[in-house]
């Protein structure tokens, strides 16, 4: 019964036996990337008044904050490391980055965990492509190429 329970839930292992072991320092590399620029672009979104946050568990701290460390870095990463091509790559993150925007988000504004202020879901839809293009870009400059 124990399993069963612990079966619903994606670890950090779950994430290692998607991503070739040769591959996985830059898959990290692009997750730990992704993880900070949401990070910091999210806390300053907040506080320029874009977006905000109904009810928080900590004050300093936003409460989609394990999101952008978790559940953004590792969807966004498995498109990195699944589009080995950039025509593949700007597919996945265009799915995944429209997913975020029009449902993710309104599910979150529904449930009043996010309210947005004066930030259009078109916005955010071009923010996560942005910022995942930028991140991709960025790396396969820096790191040795890829296999």
């Amino acid at each position: 019964m124990v399993g069963s329970a612990y079966s619903c839930y994606f670890t950090l292992d779950d994430w290692g036996y998607l991503i070739k072991k040769e591959h996985r320092p830059h898959v990290f590399a692009f997750a730990m990337s992704m993880g900070i620029i949401s990070s910091i672009l999210d806390v300053i979104g907040a506080d320029i008044l874009l977006w905000g946050y109904p009810t928080k568990l900590f004050f300093m701290v936003p409460p989609l904050f394990p999101a952008d460390l978790t559940v953004i870095p590792i969807i966004f990463s498995l498109a990195y490391h699944y589009g080995k091509t950039w025509r593949r790559y700007i597919l996945y993150i265009v799915i995944i980055s429209f997913s975020f925007a029009y449902v993710i988000e309104p599910l979150c504004m529904w449930a009043e965990m996010y309210q947005k202020n004066n930030f259009p879901h078109w916005l955010s839809f071009i923010g996560f492509i942005f910022i995942s293009l930028l991140v991709r870009w960025f790396l396969e400059r820096i790191l040795p190429i890829r296999e």
